[in-house]
């Protein structure tokens, strides 16, 4: 995230109303990662489109997107991706919680993986209070953890257990929030496009391998949905980038926490996706415990 600073009394920069500006930009974010959530799955079902040239082409992207519009006169770094230890741990654990997430999707279900996924806000603050000085988890917080965990045990039931696929999907959220603490550890010394740079670049080679064959494979169709599902996952973050400029972290945050929602809904209309009474019980707890968790 970029901050500017000038001397003069009026930023002209500023928008007259900057709280409306931040809600217009997370309903945007809403919207982009929907799409991107709904996409995944779409070609997952119907052109069955692997997890690693869809991963693949998210960071083509992204890369491609953040040197176009951010370049060196924004403090993007390409080399030390490749020589800042914690910058190649981000882009490594990164990778991770996307493959994981983007292989879920159409096995878990577009709803139950994003909301899994999700996950990944309350433990980022779990680790963020572990490892980061500043940050403190109370025990009101803790006990909304525990909610939410307990949420995540619903869902499991409701699925017999914790399978492969739950507990992939967990553990990809869990890579996710570890992402979280790192990110805010770089930001003393890196650039945020360096820092969204060092994902994308992994994401590339990480995969590289896997996806070649994959990708010769791509029909037309499929593969000018795989770039738009790519596009809209990276406006989503350029949009949630920019909006907490003007938004404070509860909001930004309960705005975050609905996007399950939107993915299930969509899921339901779009591919039958249903959730049980079981499922239902669990996902309200894990997203009301965890937005209680973040919000101060």
């Amino acid at each position: 995230m970029q901050s500017t600073t000038t001397t003069s009394v009026t930023d002209v920069s500023q928008p007259n109303n900057p709280f409306a500006r931040g809600i217009v930009l997370m309903i945007a974010c809403l919207g982009f990662f929907t799409a991107n959530a709904l996409l995944i799955k779409y070609l997952g079902t119907y052109h069955h489109t692997g997890t690693w040239s869809l991963v693949f082409l998210r960071g083509l992207v992204g890369l491609l997107i953040v040197v176009i519009f951010y370049g060196k006169r924004s403090g993007l770094s390409l080399s030390r991706i490749f020589t800042q230890p914690m910058l190649v741990t981000r882009g490594l654990l990164g990778v991770f919680g996307l493959c994981a997430y983007y292989w879920t999707i159409p096995r878990l279900g577009a709803g139950l993986a994003t909301l899994l996924s999700n996950l990944y806000v309350v433990l980022g603050a779990v680790f963020a209070a572990c490892f980061l000085v500043k940050e403190k988890l109370s025990s009101t917080q803790f006990i909304w953890l525990i909610v939410s965990l307990f949420g995540v045990g619903l869902l499991s039931q409701a699925r017999s257990g914790i399978d492969f696929d739950f507990a992939v999907a967990l553990a990809g959220a869990v890579a996710a929030g570890m992402v979280i603490v790192i990110i805010r550890f770089l930001h003393r010394t890196e650039a945020t496009p360096t820092i969204f740079a060092s994902q994308c670049v992994y994401a590339m080679i990480a995969v590289l391998p896997l996806a070649v064959s994959e990708l010769l494979q791509l029909t037309g169709r499929a593969l000018v949905w795989a770039l738009t599902a790519s596009f809209m996952a990276a406006l989503g973050q350029l949009t949630m980038t920019h909006s907490v400029r003007y938004l404070n972290v509860s909001i930004g945050g309960a705005f975050h926490l609905t996007i399950p929602v939107w993915v299930s809904i969509g899921g339901f209309f779009l591919f039958g996706e249903t959730f049980s009474l079981l499922q239902l019980a669990g996902a309200v707890l894990l997203l009301f415990g965890c937005f209680k968790a973040i919000r101060r």
